[in-house]
């Protein structure tokens, strides 16, 4: 059996891994990459980043729970609970279902018996059968909200920090510093088909227990954001610059940018409803 435990750690890296490799290609062979677009590139190889060192710290506290079962039941209970994510419940229905799976686990350790034995060799048939009962697998609608609220955080972010260097917060400032059709093009396709294609990813290699270059498939949602830095830098065709570098008025005024916030939070209000 193939067991997937730190799937979210190892993309996670990955995902670092080839960013960076992709923005040290970029600038060695464009030296006057766009000040906005290095600044994109910064924001997202931070967040990468954090993502690698909470991904690893929820690794490691997740691994010591159940340091003392074997290492067989160990790697099969971290599958579980990467595949329990991935089901919209609530956060304490999920601890109680890793709750009952570690007791389960350690009794069954004690009878020596095997984990296939336990989990009669279909991983996600024994998630299921604990899962369905207080949740489903994320619906279309769980991921497009959280997609919506990935897209408008982005750009919010994105908003500030241009205002905010300026140094002036101001009406004006908020009005002339706009954002490009390239940006919002990329982070809609970043938040819209990345991050779901990634979360379905990693479910589909759990429950599938993907093998040797199965595992492969797990990269190739990672060269979208690349592929799109790389695209907004190096493409230099006028014709297209102009209508990359084309200011979007977003958020452009007071009213606009409180909207914009209220719908974000509302995006994450419907998330946790999902879950619950």
């Amino acid at each position: 059996m193939n067991y997937q435990g730190n799937n979210k750690l190892v993309l996670s890296i990955g995902t670092v891994l080839l960013i960076v490799v992709a923005l040290l290609v970029i600038f060695a062979t464009t030296p006057d990459a766009r000040p906005a677009l290095s600044t994109l590139s910064g924001i997202i190889v931070l967040m990468a980043v954090l993502s690698v060192v909470f991904a690893y710290e929820k690794y490691k506290r997740v691994k010591e729970r159940v340091s003392k079962l074997p290492k067989d039941f160990q790697m099969t209970y971290l599958d579980i609970y990467e595949l329990l994510g991935t089901y919209t419940i609530s956060k304490f229905d999920r601890q109680n279902i890793l709750a009952m799976i570690l007791e389960i686990f350690e009794h069954a350790s004690l009878d020596q018996r095997t984990v296939d034995d336990v989990i009669g060799g279909n991983l996600a048939s024994f998630v299921d059968s604990f899962a369905n009962e207080t949740g489903k697998s994320q619906s279309p609608g769980y991921l497009f909200v959280y997609s919506t609220s990935l897209f408008l955080g982005f750009l919010l972010l994105i908003k500030v920090y241009k205002v905010i260097r300026t140094g002036s917060i101001t009406l004006a400032a908020l009005n002339n510093e706009t954002l490009d059709i390239g940006i919002v093009a990329a982070y809609f396709i970043i938040s819209y088909v990345f991050f779901p294609w990634l979360t379905l990813s990693i479910r589909k290699s759990t429950r599938q227990q993907w093998q040797g270059a199965q595992k492969l498939r797990l990269l190739i949602p990672m060269f979208i954001p690349v592929g799109l830095m790389m695209a907004l830098i190096i493409i230099n065709d006028p014709a297209w610059r102009s209508i990359i570098d084309r200011p979007l008025p977003l958020f452009a005024s007071p009213l606009s940018l409180v909207l914009g916030i209220l719908i974000l939070f509302g995006a994450l209000l419907l998330t946790r409803l999902h879950q619950r």
